[in-house]
């Protein structure tokens, strides 16, 4: 087991902040909820102790397992982005392979369950103390006394609240992870039946953020209807780039965007979602947290 863990622990990753920094590495935040707005460093945002460090439930010692897997999903999808934000800037993306477009994929299904708020978000209706007895059912040897108790009665024992959290701190990082069979499966799913759209900004008026609910959802109008509309979920990659998660059924591959209210309607659907936006303008921050 190993116990060498990072000093931060970030949910939105390096990879997609360093696009989003200034030349100093410095990004602008705001706050949802109070319209404050600061600058601060790229290595400082969007972090969390500990959010994916495993713990024992014998000794309570840390494990990095979950973190790694992050790593090596990050990793995986870094180089590709890294081109298609280059590419897409001089108004072409060349062929992305299929270990490549896996690679996002991955990423972006990761991204989607990693940071707290989706993961609120996903558990909205989730009952802790229900979760956190399915979970200690399947510790070896613990429920072996207690297995007849009710859940109010279990919490009532001596050391099962701290447990009940320790319990579900790992339960909401395997999630993070997606170390899970059930949900390996349903990350298969997504990318079998999905593919990735980019969208360039051309208008030097206005330009994207990033929230701290990492992935972007909003509502957009069918083509059939000017009535009904539908889900789509798009991530920021850069102040300029984004990339759209579709249907297969869907062929174009690359959108110039020239909307300032296209663009407007994109950033507040991230602030949303999220208690925390950052980028590049301290003015897009400011008018989008002073609303």
């Amino acid at each position: 087991m190993s116990t060498k863990l990072p000093e931060k622990q970030h949910y939105i990753p390096q990879m997609i902040l360093k696009h989003f920094a200034d030349d100093r590495d410095l990004l602008w935040v705001g706050h949802r909820d109070t319209g404050h707005v600061f600058c601060q460093g790229r290595h400082k945002t969007f972090v969390q102790k500990n959010l994916y460090t495993r713990y024992s439930y014998e000794d309570g010692s840390p494990d990095a397992e979950y973190e790694r897997r992050l790593s090596d999903i990050e990793s995986e999808a870094s180089r590709v982005l890294d081109r298609i934000v280059d590419e897409v800037r001089n108004h072409c993306v060349q062929n992305v392979g299929e270990q490549e477009r896996l690679a996002v994929q991955r990423f972006v299904f990761s991204l989607a369950r990693r940071t707290p708020e989706s993961q609120r978000r996903v558990s909205g209706n989730q009952d802790d103390k229900e979760v956190f007895f399915q979970a200690a059912a399947t510790l070896p040897g613990y429920m072996e006394n207690v297995g007849a108790l009710d859940e109010d009665s279990l919490f009532d024992i001596d050391g099962v609240p701290a447990l009940a959290k320790k319990v579900l701190h790992n339960v909401n990082a395997d999630f993070a992870a997606d170390s899970r069979s059930d949900l390996r499966l349903q990350e298969q799913q997504f990318c079998a039946g999905t593919k990735l759209l980019f969208g360039l900004l051309e208008t030097s008026d206005h330009e994207l953020v990033i929230g701290s609910h990492g992935i972007t959802i909003t509502r957009v109008l069918t083509p059939s209807s000017s009535h009904s509309t539908v889900s789509e979920t798009l991530l920021p990659i850069a102040p300029d780039v984004i990339v759209r998660i579709a249907s297969l059924a869907q062929d174009d591959s690359l959108r110039i965007i020239t909307s300032g209210r296209t663009i407007e309607r994109i950033n507040r659907s991230t602030l949303r979602l999220s208690e925390w936006i950052a980028g590049r303008s301290r003015s897009v921050i400011s008018s989008l947290v002073a609303a």
